[in-house]
């Protein structure tokens, strides 16, 4: 068991073992992005509406927006390393599901919208432990780099991903494919089953009457921090304007553009290419003098990226290459330093509950997005909806360099003060 107080100098070995279980993870991300790209290209084709790609979109964000804060309450209460086992073990077993209704014929986009929300209901759990379990594996003067690692591997993922799932449907049926997501779910499995994880020790503030008052608590903690309460603000806007674009770029693709299943992989290696450029840079530069300073330049790229995808035109494709190239930079720009911030800052038998809550926080604004984007798409076009979103990502990213406690969150003296200075009238900030 390692201590919410225990010095991150005493992880002595740990990247053998964070290493091994990160690659075996990477593996089975790779496998489910490939499945992602398969199944969305097929409800492009037998569709072409944006409504259907929305709904899609709705049942994989509705369960995490429903269940993500319970389900942190858990994944602080179980042990991290069968959390993950489990997710894995599901995720595959419903995927092999999947297949046979392909093989049968039987499926239908309603059963990949059931398909779809079991996954994000899994993927709740998986993600709200494998992110609480990173700082009790890894040094805290490593976060940001690990961070950066992170995005960095996502970003290898787009690249590789895309291309590979355009490649293989000009040759395999979508059940194969569907496979591939199984095959890589059992490395993840075997080093999950190998190494362990250490557990959190509780110190008492955190007291496990009920998962009601664990998840009251939960809350609490956040009301208590206005710089990051603000900033989930921020980034559930920002959520707001791109899980729509996301959504209808298969929509820009064939509409806009006039392109196969080739164009939108290119697009979306172009992203991934992005994320590694951006996730390298930051591991050798470390970012700005703070990490949110760095966020905010994240915040204000994405926008300069969107609107260079709504200017781009048929003749000029490339354009819409670089615009997708910088966005990706943003994301890695963005996300890597937000959560090196919580994870740095958060104790971590608290980080359970936190990660989730910010995820129902920032994922709850993609149904109003695509809620209000799906019929502007449909009675206008989907690059309005990224001319939309790139303007209003500049104007917020530099509204936020101007107010207080966002620039002053890392100056909080993250879990240690909830339920002491707050009690006695003290200010969260030096």
């Amino acid at each position: 068991m390692l201590s919410a107080n225990q010095k991150n100098d005493e992880k002595p070995g740990w990247k053998r073992p964070f290493f091994s279980i990160w690659t075996g993870q990477t593996l089975s991300l790779a496998g489910s992005r490939v499945v992602q790209f398969a199944l969305i290209w097929w409800l492009t084709k037998q569709s072409g509406s944006a409504m259907v790609l929305a709904t899609a979109s709705m049942a994989g964000l509705l369960p995490m927006l429903i269940l993500s804060p319970v389900i942190g309450v858990f994944v602080d209460r179980w042990n991290r390393r069968l959390t993950l086992i489990t997710s894995d073990s599901l995720v595959a077993l419903v995927t092999l599901v999947l297949a046979v209704f392909f093989v049968s014929g039987e499926v239908s986009p309603a059963i990949i919208y059931v398909f779809l929300a079991i996954r994000a209901i899994l993927g709740c759990f998986y993600g709200s432990a494998m992110r609480a379990s990173t700082p009790l594996l890894v040094p805290d003067e490593h976060l940001t780099r690990v961070q950066s690692l992170n995005v960095t591997m996502q970003g290898s993922i787009n690249i590789v991903a895309a291309p590979i799932g355009a490649l293989l449907l000009s040759f395999m049926p979508i059940e194969a494919i569907l496979l591939i997501d199984v095959a890589t779910a059992l490395p993840a499995i075997c080093t999950l089953l190998y190494f362990s994880i250490p557990q959190p020790e509780y110190d008492g503030s955190a007291e496990r009457k009920s998962v009601f008052k664990d998840l009251v608590f939960g809350f609490d903690y956040l009301r208590s921090w206005p710089g990051l309460f603000l900033l989930i603000l921020m980034m559930s806007l920002l959520n707001l304007l791109l899980i729509p674009l996301q959504t209808l770029l298969p929509l820009l693709v064939t509409e806009h553009f006039h392109g196969e299943a080739k164009h939108l992989a290119f697009l979306e290696s172009s992203l991934g290419i992005g994320i590694v450029c951006g996730g390298v840079v930051l591991s050798f530069w470390k970012g700005a003098k703070t990490r949110i300073q760095t966020m905010l330049i994240g915040f204000v790229g994405f926008g300069g990226g969107i609107l260079a995808v709504a200017l781009a035109t048929e003749q000029i494709f490339p354009m819409a290459l670089l615009g997708l190239f910088i966005v990706g930079c943003a994301n890695a720009f963005t996300n890597a330093p937000f959560t090196a911030i919580i994870q740095s800052m958060v104790k971590p038998e608290m980080q359970g509950r936190i990660f989730s809550l910010i995820m129902t926080f920032t994922m709850g604004a993609g149904p109003l997005g695509l809620i209000i984007a799906g019929p502007i798409a449909e009675f206008y076009d989907a690059r309005t909806i990224f001319f939309i979103s790139g303007s209003l990502c500049i104007l917020i990213g530099v509204g936020a360099f101007f107010v207080a406690p966002i620039r002053a969150i890392e100056d909080r003296e993250g879990g240690d003060t909830f339920g002491n200075d707050n009690k006695n009238g003290k200010s969260f900030y030096r």
